[in-house]
C-alpha cells in the first residue's frame, strides 16, 4: 500500500510515510538521549561513592582529634579523668556516635563488660558503619572480641543469678551485636 504501481502516491500514503519517519526519528533520539543519561549517571555514582568515602575519612580524622585526650588518658590507665573528659565532649557534641565507642572502651578498661556491650550496641545503632567492613569506621574485630568474651561469661552468670534482669539485657545486646556482625539487620 505504501507504493502504488509506479510513483503515484496519494496524499494518505505521503502522510503515513511522514508520520512513520517522524516516529523513527523520535525513537532514535530518545535512545541516544537515554544512553547519554545512563553514562552520566554511572559517572555520578562513582563520584558520589568517592565523595562518601572521603567524607567517612574526614569524620574518622575529626573523631581522632576530638577524642585524642580520652584515648591518651585511657591508655595511661587514668579512666576517671578519661571519663570526665568524655562526658565534657558528649555534652559539647551530643550527636557523635563515637562517644559510645569511647565509653565502651573505658568500660572495658574498668572491667565493666555489660556496660561495654550496651555502649557498643548504642554505637552500632547510631552508626551502622561500625560493623561494615567497607568503611573506615569498621571496629567489628573489637566488637567481636567483646561478644566472644561475653558469650563465655554471661550464660554462666545467668545460671548463677537467674533473676538478674541486667544479665538478660546484656545477653540480648550480645545476640544483637552478633547478628549485626554476621551481616544481619536489627
Amino acid at each position: 500500500m505504501l507504493l502504488k504501481s509506479g510513483n503515484n502516491m496519494d496524499w494518505l500514503d505521503k502522510i503515513n510515510i511522514t508520520i512513520l519517519a517522524g516516529l523513527v526519528a523520535v525513537t532514535l533520539g530518545m535512545l541516544v538521549q537515554h544512553g547519554l543519561a545512563a553514562r552520566q549517571q554511572g559517572g555520578a555514582a562513582v563520584s558520589s561513592g568517592t565523595s562518601i568515602q572521603k567524607a567517612y575519612r574526614e569524620q574518622v580524622a575529626r573523631d581522632a582529634r576530638l577524642y585524642r585526650d580520652v584515648r591518651h588518658l585511657r591508655e595511661q590507665g587514668e579512666t576517671r579523668q578519661a571519663m570526665a573528659r568524655l562526658k565534657a565532649i558528649m555534652k559539647a557534641h551530643p550527636g557523635n556516635p563515637y562517644s559510645f565507642v569511647a565509653m565502651a572502651r573505658l568500660d572495658l578498661a574498668d572491667g565493666r563488660l555489660t556496660g561495654a556491650i550496651a555502649n557498643f550496641r548504642k554505637a552500632v545503632d547510631a552508626r551502622p558503619e561500625y560493623v561494615d567492613k567497607k568503611t573506615p569506621f569498621y571496629i567489628g574485630k573489637e566488637i567481636e572480641a567483646v561478644v566472644t568474651e561475653a558469650l563465655a561469661k554471661l550464660p554462666r552468670e545467668k545460671k548463677l543469678k537467674p533473676d538478674d534482669k541486667s544479665i538478660v539485657v546484656a545477653l540480648q545486646n550480645v545476640y544483637y551485636l552478633q547478628r549485626r556482625l554476621a551481616g544481619g539487620c536489627e
